[in-house]
């Protein structure tokens, strides 16, 4: 291994004083860099890959914009008038009404939001790899986070994995200052941001290890005499259980939930007993999937292309590999493994969301910043040459490889899907909103399987209802809903596949009022339900 490298990566760390950190010009590129990519496509429609997620959150913040910006009690579009929903903490959905309150409803909002976290956490990475390692390794770090495809894609997406992500570096980041300065203000940072962490998604309580791990290195045994952190720790965890515990009665009240306390996809009585068996989206492994070699080329191949790019895939082999002597390099393996051993547990949700990927991302980072710490060194460079033609050779050398590895991971026409947006859901929506009234009930079926609470259609359109797949609708889910909440229309995307995969739900409605759409395309249908009337033969 170069001396230079090992030089600059076994620093003492550093020791905060006054200030936390003086500004470095260099995370100001790297961050100004970051926000240029996750600008790309800013003002697009939730259109692309995983909207159905983002819809689900945005559904939220619409509702606390129109309805209650009660935080405690969020509501969904796709439960019927029962709309309180047990989810998690949902921090970026209210800060996103807030939005829709002063500004009024812009998608753009939810992307911002999303944005502001992204960056934020590349700027704790920053300083989690700087206060361990020095400032070249955290700013190595943060490049590669920064210009990480799925991190830059997901970035920009409404979803709740990215401000989780944020606050579980950050709370790593203050208990490290509190294990290193007992600075109780340090403690308070840290237990709010492992509470908020760990309240938006609970996989965030996983940075307990690397917490616990931190205290121990610093101070061995004696740390669990220390009674600040471990009653720090202990609110921090009682808050987060307190969340979902009020969760849970909610899903008590309504029915609704996200796969917490429930199977997903899955509505309460009566409607669930009038419904066929249906796909239900597990995250729990199986032993076919652990040992299906398709599975680990799969995953392999998303963080060769997606996740770290061949770029920072030998960057963080070699870190990991060359600098195992590193002071604090065993926080960061602990934090890897708690990440991998998560993977494992939650396999099969792994293998359907990239973004469950996401809380592996940090660490992997930091092992990229320990071996490329000399070209993010300042004085290294200018020990090789000309200081100036030295930085700007290495910028420019990073800024295409970087821009090599973003054109590689085919991220745009994969998961950006600019082509065709905006999508058809988005003028079939407008065009139901203008023909039926806002206090009409719904009933969509927008996919074949595995569409269950979809909030697609219903948010396009501005209503409320219910959604359910071709696996689970029947005749008489639809003849309940008729009589019991008197559901007005109902409305799909896929009628060609409803009138061959399921005839007697297209039999049952024939029998009912077609609403024409002028100019949309064959699949869409809107039925009014509440009109009868019988194909010719009929008695």
């Amino acid at each position: 291994m170069p001396t230079a490298v090992s030089s600059t990566v076994t620093a003492r760390p550093l020791r905060i004083r006054g200030r936390f950190l003086p500004i470095d010009p260099v995370l100001i590129l790297i961050l100004a860099f970051g926000a240029a990519l996750r600008l790309l496509y800013v003002t697009a429609p939730f259109g692309e890959a995983h909207h159905f997620r983002q819809l689900y959150n945005a559904d939220i913040a619409r509702a606390f914009a129109e309805e209650s910006l009660n935080i405690f009690y969020p509501m969904v579009n796709w439960g019927g008038p029962a709309r309180y929903v047990a989810t998690e903490f949902p921090l970026s959905q209210f800060l996103v009404g807030l939005l829709y309150v002063a500004f009024g409803e812009n998608e753009i909002y939810g992307r911002v939001v999303s944005i502001v976290f992204s960056l934020g956490t590349v700027a704790a990475v920053y300083a989690l790899g700087r206060y361990w390692f020095g400032a070249s390794v955290g700013r190595g770090a943060a490049f590669l986070l920064a210009i990480s495809p799925s991190q830059v894609f997901f970035g920009r997406t409404f979803l709740s994995d990215v401000p989780m992500v944020c606050f579980s570096v950050m709370a790593l980041l203050w208990f490290t200052v509190y294990v290193d300065t007992a600075r109780r203000s340090a403690l308070i940072a840290g237990a709010i941001s492992l509470a908020v962490a760990g309240m938006v998604k609970l996989p965030a309580v996983l940075v307990l290890a690397p917490i616990f791990y931190l205290a121990w290195e610093q101070r061995r045994g004696q740390w669990l005499r220390d009674r600040r952190l471990l009653v720090a720790t202990a609110i921090a965890l009682i808050a987060i259980g307190a969340w979902y515990v009020h969760g849970y009665f909610i899903f008590k009240q309504t029915g609704l939930t996200v796969p917490l306390y429930a199977a997903s996809a899955v509505y309460p009585s009566p409607l669930a007993d009038t419904l066929l068996p249906f796909e239900s989206v597990s995250h729990w492994p199986t032993v076919a999937l652990l040992v299906d070699p398709a599975f680990y080329a799969d995953m392999l191949n998303r963080v060769w292309d997606l996740h770290l790019t061949p770029l920072g895939v030998a960057g963080a082999a070699l870190g990991f590999l060359l600098t195992w002597r590193s002071p604090r390099r065993r926080i960061v393996d602990v934090w890897m493994l708690a990440g991998v051993l998560f993977f494992f547990a939650t396999a099969n949700g792994q293998s359907r969301h990239e973004y469950y990927q996401l809380p592996l991302l940090p660490p992997a980072t930091l092992y990229f910043g320990l071996a490329a710490a000399p070209l993010f060194d300042k004085d290294w460079l200018g020990s090789r040459g000309p200081r100036v033609l030295m930085w700007t050779a290495a910028a420019v050398l990073l800024a295409a490889l970087a821009a090599h590895s973003f054109h590689h991971s085919q991220i745009i026409p994969r998961y950006f899907r600019p082509d065709p947006l905006p999508p058809r859901e988005i003028q079939a929506g407008n065009m139901i909103a203008e023909v039926t009234d806002p206090q009409d009930l719904f009933l969509t079926v927008e996919f074949p399987s595995g569409g269950n609470q979809s909030p697609i259609l219903l948010y396009r359109a501005h209503r409320i209802g219910w959604s359910l797949d071709l696996d689970a609708i029947t005749p008489e889910a639809i003849q309940l809903l008729q009589r019991e909440y008197k559901v007005r229309y109902f409305a799909t995307n896929i009628w060609d596949v409803l009138v061959a995969r399921r005839p007697d739900i297209a039999e049952y409605l024939s029998h009912f009022r077609t609403v024409h759409l002028p100019g949309m395309v064959p699949r869409f249908r809107l039925i009014d339900l509440s009109v009868r009337v019988d194909p010719p033969g009929t008695p």
